[in-house]
């Protein structure tokens, strides 16, 4: 769901809050993840970096996110997954792969 709201004069902020700069700002737009840019690449680099940097011996390839992006929210990926695959702890080096290629690109249309 988006949503381009205006926003309306409120109480004074103090000068350079976040309130403020806010305040200052004539529209936010509230975006679902993927809708304005495609990040899912990304997503699935950080939950490999996580997964590196917690020791867990798992790695999300193209093929494996792809399925995985059927489940709805990050947490509930991770656990659909654990129940096909326990995780395993391991001892990262600096050789295993995390990812590659991978950046957002801002969707058309």
């Amino acid at each position: 769901m988006n949503a381009i709201l205006p926003l309306l004069p409120s109480a004074p902020a103090r000068a350079g809050s976040l309130r403020d700069r806010i305040a200052r700002t004539p529209v936010l737009i509230f975006d679902v993840d993927g809708t304005l840019a495609e990040t899912e690449s990304v997503h699935r680099c950080a939950f490999n970096a996580a997964f590196r940097e917690a020791g867990i011996a798992w790695y999300w390839d193209v093929r494996t996110y792809k399925r995985l992006l059927q489940v709805t929210g990050g947490k509930e990926r991770i656990r659909a997954f654990a129940r096909s695959r326990p995780p395993v702890s391991f001892y990262p080096t600096t050789a295993s792969p995390v990812c590659t290629g991978a950046r957002p690109r801002t969707i058309q249309g």
